[in-house]
């Protein structure tokens, strides 16, 4: 960390030190600004009588720091080194502004506090002196183009901040949108309510343009908390990537706090409220309350002298009363006053050199530090990106709390003055928004803790030992239990497992419970009163039924696999073990004791604090009660024994005299089982850890475990699917049974499935059934070793901690490789080693193995313009059929009146030179047809997500109004700029409206002929710059422009009318794409392509507007025929758009498009030599079929560079749109080469230029080539 002060040097220090700064690789510097030394007019008159009435003072020195630090305002150097020894760091990230004394100043400072009558003549001022400290900073990082995000000051005054309210708002956003981290500490010794209400528009303006916020800190002094709105600071601003807040210093009321914390719900992990009042009428526990329930993501709180804790009492809290809050913290031994901040700069006479590197000396303050300098420390402090700043210590940087994972403290004690964690890492929300099942944040791979029992380990038995166990199930008589004898039969008659069925409703039943209340409760207790005494080594309690939703779905939701694979050892040294290990419904926080609001799906919570009373009457309530659903567990004979007979006896009583009803009762109970056997009231391990090893399925990484459940989400996906064909096939039967011609009338509004799909739906269910099964057996050879089950618990393993697995257990699956063979059970070690492999080289990240299959539905759905193999999420492309076809065809008058209009613009070229409309300069002309271009191509990146909400209609009828009416208007043109509108605007944009429905609908009706069906449609391009351009000519000797436009514009209404009434949009992609992709800059084949490609359109443009005019303005053609030179080239194109098309679906399109493109540009070159009509037309259908690659072959290239084809869509836009920008670039860049002098005209160079960009295009697209696949010149890319 480098640290500069300037106002204590003088002038030739600075000058020294300006001459010393190089560059810097340090990543922190700091900006030690000193007081401001200030004296009154007549302190030199005074002269020995100032000693005489005051006692000895050296007021020479003290007028030569005063002149010293107005010659170094005055002249500015102070700015001057800032902004060079800012500008010098290389890496810069923190930026902090600091307030210093030196020795001189503390000796001062005494002075005037000994000699209260001297301080009208001598002034130590500190707001003047961090308002031009914060003036030079400011204009020195405005300047700055180093890399800095980060900017904290532990002392600033308000005034300080005053000069940037007069700052360009530009400035200002442009500073901002740098930030990541803020943190600032206010003070003043005046009204500091009326000065932040000033400052609330630069407020406002900074934080709307921090976009990058990931944390923020504001505070003001404790003992003068601010009043002013929480909102008047922070003007309701979201940031979507903060994580870190906090304020210091305020008096607020509850919903300003929750306010501000729920509209970050979704990414705050850390909120720290310091020296915080509460306004009369508002209670912590509501804001306590609230955070816990509602904040999903939120891990940990630090509350700071907030004001309660010195009557705070745990059993008030947990009743629900509030404490006192009402009177202020008072000053505490921190708010110390401004004199009494002591920060030390080093001797006064140091040396430039040991004050530029002064840093460790200088980083000692008191502030409004804390008398306990514990460091505030939350999980992953650093990884928070909020500043840790330790040095120097002050109130707005110091590192937050130690969170320790507790949910509430146990006693003042223990609370202190240190801060109160609300919640810790390991109870994070579920996220089930997308339906999805969220197991991130659930297995032990995470940086969460393990989750640890609060009670010590139980003893195990020796390795090989047997347990005993007994199956305790509570049935009706309607239900069927038959399949504990069918499924363990084997180990019923080994006698390790037992059974007691407990009856309900059968009073006459061997086993029945004395009432049938309270669910399954009254049934689990019945039999712990009963064979208390005679207890095996641990029972399991369950349902009746096999199969349910809340069983384990790893092991099918059957109940009797649950049992097979059942770890003794984990019962044994938890005590106690939920057999579920999905966490919803109930883990991390489920029940919120003493919540009085009734909901449906949580009818017990409002009813239980008062049957926690009832049930626990010497036990404090706890403010959460959470642990995985629906009460099926198992216990520990030691655990149950741990316990007295008389309190299961109690608890029954509770059940029996109750008056809640026997479904509420039974809720209540499922919520509390935990903490009858544990004592504690949260009981939630993680998903892995509890499949690991509770039941012995280890899948060894995050991405294998969440990826399963990937795939299981995608099965859930397909079978519902196949479930709806056969409802609408059903119907159709149905409706084709009452018709009396045995048909479906075409009138009928039915969603006729489509043929084939159920067969694929069946195939696709057995692919990911047998992957899945896979998956299974490798998680469970790799689970059977014991010490992978220990690392993924996240304990220490040691010989004798487990047995290995036996397979039988596991018979229901096979256990076999990634290439299909057997495993052999004679090696476990080598068993063991290959179901590692086996999971990692096919995780979740869509690997050769998974997309083989899987196919589309295990992999992320994408979006209908990216045509994978596997398809769109509807289903394959059928690759063929009249519905196919007709999108050719649609597709094929989209380009007609996109491309086609496009092409066209060579002839209107030609026909502005003449002049006969407007006079302008051929590079003026060439704007038009340039920007045309350039806005089908830019719109169409903002057109993508209309698609792909379902919007294809509204996209083609309004395309084709602006495209007619584009025509309409420009056939009332008369000057440049009107025409520039109509043609190059309108009809631009209709264009863009066009093109990305010409493109993105092929490829979700194909994929095998993809090349063939994009180059048949894009040859609609090359036919409406054939048929256009003669259309336009032969009109126009006869009904003149005007109506020849019109003509063309009705010729466009007619076309453009054939794609709304066929196209039709097959599939929705399930997200629309987004306009922008930023990891497109991290892709260097993508850019590589792109630029290659924005060269080589500049060239093609070039050929395209110039080819006629060169004719005719060489005299090579007749006026006549150099309108045809448009046509011929655009006839060539038409093959050149479909034969390479298909040619590029045997050998790649790579190979395709850099031969075309080398040849393009030799053929733009060759124009130089071109003299007469044979070898104009030659050249100009040549160029025509090499040219028709650029149009066609982009959106397969595009197709094969990206990898994620959920972002196809998006790349295709920002790719066309780099496109676009060559097209800009090469009408008007040729024609400014060209000249006006139409007696001079430079040829020559319009057409080097042209061809020189085409040449660069093929040699970029050549080294792209080689980056892909190397020098291997018989290899398809």
């Amino acid at each position: 960390m480098k640290t500069y002060s300037f106002l204590s040097l003088s002038n030739e220090l600075i000058r020294m030190i300006l001459d010393q700064i190089e560059p810097d690789p340090d990543k922190t510097f700091s900006y030690m600004v000193p007081y401001f030394y200030d004296d009154a007019q007549d302190l030199p008159a005074l002269g020995d009588a100032f000693e005489t009435q005051f006692g000895t003072f050296d007021v020479t020195r003290f007028q030569e720091k005063v002149q010293e630090q107005r010659q170094i305002v005055e002249s500015q150097y102070d700015v001057q080194v800032l902004q060079k020894a800012i500008g010098s760091f290389t890496s810069l990230q923190h930026v902090q502004l600091l307030r210093v004394q030196d020795e001189e100043d503390r000796a001062i400072l005494r002075y005037v506090q000994q000699h209260a009558d001297a301080d009208a003549l001598i002034h130590l001022e500190w707001a003047k002196a961090c308002s031009h400290g914060s003036q030079t900073i400011g204009a020195a990082l405005l300047v700055s183009k180093a890399p800095w995000s980060r900017f904290s000051s532990p002392m600033l005054s308000p005034q300080s901040a005053e000069f940037l309210s007069s700052a360009q708002p530009r400035s200002l956003s442009t500073l901002a949108e740098r930030l990541t981290c803020l943190t600032l500490h206010f003070d003043d010794g005046n009204d500091l309510d009326s000065k932040m209400s000033e400052l609330s528009n630069l407020f406002r303006t900074v934080f709307t343009s921090a976009k990058n916020m990931q944390a923020v800190h504001v505070g003001f002094p404790s003992h003068r908390p601010l009043t002013l709105p929480l909102e008047g600071v922070f003007h309701n601003v979201t940031w979507d990537k903060l994580v870190a807040f906090g304020v210091q210093g305020w008096k607020l009321n509850a919903d300003e706090i929750l306010g501000l914390a729920l509209r970050h719900r979704d990414r705050l992990k850390g909120l720290r409220l310091r020296d915080v009042q509460l306004r009369e009428g508002n209670m912590w526990k509501d804001v306590l309350s609230e955070l816990r329930h509602a904040m999903s993501r939120l891990e940990w709180v630090s509350l700071r002298r907030i004001g309660y804790a010195r009557s705070f009492d745990e059993s008030w809290l947990a009743a629900g009363a509030e404490v006192l809050d009402d009177e202020p913290p008072g000053e505490s031994e921190s708010d110390s006053s401004e004199e009494d901040y002591v920060p030390v700069a080093g001797p006064s006479n140091a040396t430039p050199a040991q004050e530029l590197a002064g840093a460790s000396s200088s980083d000692e303050t008191d502030s409004e530090g804390d008398s306990d300098t514990d460091d505030e420390h939350g999980p992953d402090a650093h990884e928070l990106d909020f500043p840790p700043l330790n040095s120097p210590i002050t109130p707005a940087s110091a590192t937050w709390c130690k969170c320790n994972g507790k949910a509430y403290s146990d006693s003042v004690e223990h609370l202190g003055d240190n801060g109160f964690t609300i919640a810790s890492g390991h109870n994070i929300l579920p996220d089930l928004r997308n339906g999805r099942p969220d197991t991130s944040g659930r297995h032990g791979y995470t940086k969460l803790p393990p989750w640890k029992s609060p009670l010590p380990d139980g003893q195990l038995k020796a390795v090989g030992s047997n347990y005993t166990r007994a199956l305790v199930l509570a049935r009706t008589k309607a239900e069927n239990t038959t399949w504990v004898d069918l499924e363990l039969s084997d180990m019923l008659a080994s006698g390790l497992l037992t059974t007691a069925i407990y009856v309900a409703d059968d009073p006459t039943a061997p086993l029945h419970p004395p009432r049938n209340k309270g669910h399954e409760a009254m049934i689990y207790l019945s039999y712990i009163i009963d064979r208390y005494d005679a207890l095996p080594d641990f029972s399991v309690f369950m349902h009746g039924h096999q199969f349910a939703w809340h069983n384990n779905e790893i092991l099918d939701t059957d109940a009797a696999q649950m049992i097979r694979h059942l770890s003794p050892e984990r019962v044994m040294r938890l005590g106690y073990m939920n057999l579920r290990c999905h966490w919803e419904p109930g883990c991390p926080a489920w029940l919120h004791p003493g919540v009085r609001e009734r909901l449906s799906w949580k009818q017990e919570e409002h009813l239980i604090a008062d049957s926690w009373a009832q049930i626990f009457p010497k036990d404090s309530i706890p403010t959460i009660l959470a642990q995985p659903c629906c009460a099926q567990f198992a216990v520990s004979r030691e655990r149950i024994l741990a316990t007295p007979k008389q309190r299961y006896v109690y608890l029954r009583d509770w059940l029996l005299r109750t008056e809640l009803s026997d479904y509420l009762s039974g809720r209540v109970f499922e919520y509390i089982w935990q903490y009858v056997f544990t004592s504690s009231p949260s009981h939630c391990p993680s998903m892995s850890e509890c499949y690991c090893d509770g039941y012995g399925f280890c899948f060894g990484s995050p991405e294998a475990f969440d990826y399963w459940f990937e795939l299981q989400y995608n099965l859930n996906e397909a079978k519902n699917e196949l479930q709806l064909w056969w409802k609408k096939a059903d119907m159709i039967e149905e409706v084709k049974l009452r018709s009396p011609t045995g048909k479906v009338a075409q009138e009928a509004d039915l969603d006729i499935p489509r043929v084939g799909r159920d067969e694929e739906l069946e195939e696709e269910i057995k692919k990911i059934w047998a992957e899945m099964n896979r998956r299974k057996d490798a998680a469970f050879e790799l689970g059977r070793n014991p010490a992978q089950r220990a690392l993924e618990a996240g304990r220490t393993w040691r010989d004798g901690d487990g047995a290995t697995l036996d397979r039988e257990q596991h018979a229901p699956l096979s256990t076999v490789s990634h290439d299909g063979s057997l495993h052999s059970a004679n090696d476990p070690e080598k068993a063991h080693d290959d179901a590692s492999k086996d999971l990692d080289r096919s995780g979740s990240s869509g690997d050769e193995a998974g997309e083989k299959v899987t196919g589309s539905a295990a992999q992320p759905a994408t979006a209908p313009a990216a045509g994978p193999p596997g398809g769109p999420p509807g289903g394959p492309p059928p690759n063929g059929g009249a519905q196919a076809w007709l999108q050719v065809l649609g597709g094929f008058f989209l380009f007609f009146n996109t491309w086609g209009v496009l092409n066209t613009f060579g002839v209107y070229q030609t026909y502005y030179e003449s002049g006969q409309l407007f006079t302008a300069t051929s590079s003026d002309i060439s704007w038009i047809g340039s920007i045309q271009s350039f806005m089908v191509l830019l719109v169409g990146c903002f057109t993508g997500p209309v698609f792909d909400r379902g919007y294809l209609r509204h996209l083609l009828i309004a395309g084709t109004f602006l495209i007619v009416f584009g025509h309409m208007m420009l056939s009332l043109t008369h000057t440049f700029w009107q025409a520039l509108l109509a043609q190059g605007f309108c009809i631009g944009i209709g264009g863009g409206l066009l093109f990305v429905p010409a493109v993105a609908i092929l490829p979700t009706y194909w994929t095998t002929k993809i090349g063939l069906a994009i180059g048949i449609a894009a040859s609609g391009s090359s036919t409406g710059g054939i048929i256009y351009p003669i259309v336009f000519y032969r009109l126009i000797s006869q009904i003149g422009f005007a109506w020849s436009v019109r003509v063309l514009g009705f010729m466009a209404l007619a076309t453009l009318v054939i794609p709304i009434i066929v196209m039709r949009q097959r599939v929705k992609p399930p997200k629309a794409r987004a306009i922008f992709d930023p990891t497109m800059f991290t892709d260097i084949p993508f850019l590589t392509f792109g630029f290659g490609a924005f060269l080589g359109f500049i060239g093609l443009y070039v050929e395209f507007f110039y080819i006629s005019f060169y004719g005719q303005a060489t005299g090579i053609t007749s006026d006549s025929m150099s309108f045809y030179l448009v046509p011929i080239l655009n006839a060539g194109s038409v093959f050149g758009r479909t034969l390479p098309n298909i040619l590029s679906d045997k050998i790649g399109p790579f190979n395709v498009i850099i031969p075309g493109a080398f040849v393009c540009g030799i053929l733009v070159l060759c124009n130089i030599t071109v003299h007469n009509l044979g070898t104009i037309v030659t050249q100009a259908l040549l160029f025509g079929f090499w040219s028709g690659i650029f149009i066609a072959l982009p959106p397969v290239i595009f197709v094969a560079l990206t990898k994620d084809k959920s972002k196809l869509g998006t790349r295709i836009g920002c790719g066309f749109a780099m496109f676009g920008c060559g097209v800009l670039a090469g009408g008007p860049g040729a024609g400014g080469i060209l000249g006006n002098d139409n007696k001079n005209l430079h040829w020559k160079g319009t057409w080097t230029y042209g061809g020189v960009m085409l040449l660069a295009a093929g040699a970029i697209f050549l080294a792209l080539r080689f980056m892909l696949v190397g020098a291997k010149f018989k290899v398809k890319v």
